[in-house]
């Protein structure tokens, strides 16, 4: 019988009431995984206010660890950093790092950052956080 392994998703995401996608592609010059336009949402979600504009590039990887994955998007990233702070203080963006783990519950991922991934995270002043699938 084939071991599971869990497959780990690390995003990075510039999100704000509304900006140019395709300003954002060029000036970073990387194409997103997804993005999608405020104005795109379902009219109940506008109303609401949760609906808001979205850029994101992400990693997607069978993995037992967190760093590696996070690593490879951070290498991506690395060297964009006064771009995405430039941007996101023009457009009044926030950006994000979302680690999402998909498990079977017998196995969970090695849920740790390093200190490169916080020093990287802060200073382009982006929120980290986790999702849990099982």
């Amino acid at each position: 019988m084939k071991e599971f392994v869990p497959t780990i998703k690390v995003s990075f995401c510039l999100t704000g009431n509304t900006f140019n996608i395709e300003y954002i592609t060029n000036k970073l010059g990387l194409i997103p995984t997804k993005a999608r336009r405020k104005e795109d949402f379902p009219v109940q979600s506008i109303k609401a206010g949760v609906a808001k504009t979205y850029w994101c590039i992400e990693i997607k990887e069978q993995s037992i660890e967190t760093i590696p994955t996070f690593n490879k998007l951070i290498n991506i990233l690395k060297e964009k950093n006064e771009t995405i702070n430039e941007l996101c203080q023009k457009f009044n963006l926030d950006s994000s790092f979302i680690v999402t783990f998909y498990t079977n519950g017998d196995k969970t991922p090695i849920m740790e950052l390093s200190n490169e991934i916080m020093t990287f995270a802060n200073s382009i002043n982006a929120t980290i956080s986790f999702d849990i699938y099982h």
